[in-house]
């Protein structure tokens, strides 16, 4: 099943000057670029967007803030379903194209890609209460 990845900031990495280069527009405190996902043929106007601002803080350093929005501005809620993951086709294409474009940000070195941590079996006995 095709699952939206988790990422953060490159801290060690990221820079302005990448961001720039990238296509990141400044705004304010904010750097900002916006990607269709998405697109309905049968209409001109893009179907699903993924907005990701970054904004910069003197305390907090660079923070992300990924949204993935219809063109009417409202969120795309079946991104944010995983009930919807595996049945939605549409919902599918706009993971995998995110996923695609977070990567690319990840090998500009301004994203990392978070890893969940795997939860080990434990060792213990198969006997009764957990003894050999």
């Amino acid at each position: 099943m095709t699952k939206p990845k988790e990422y953060k900031i490159d801290d060690a990495n990221i820079t302005i000057e990448k961001l720039l280069n990238t296509g990141f527009s400044p705004v304010s405190w904010d750097y900002k670029i916006r990607k269709v996902l998405y697109k309905n043929d049968d209409v001109k106007t893009p179907y699903v967007i993924l907005s990701v601002v970054i904004t910069y803080s003197k305390d907090d350093g660079y923070i992300a803030l990924p949204s993935v929005i219809c063109n009417d501005g409202s969120t795309y809620a079946p991104f944010y379903n995983p009930d919807q993951w595996l049945n939605n086709l549409v919902c599918r294409k706009v993971i995998t194209e995110y996923n695609k474009f977070m990567d690319e940000l990840v090998k500009r070195e301004i994203l990392i890609v978070v890893k969940k941590q795997r939860h080990r079996k434990s060792k213990k006995g198969t006997g009764k209460n957990g003894k050999n």
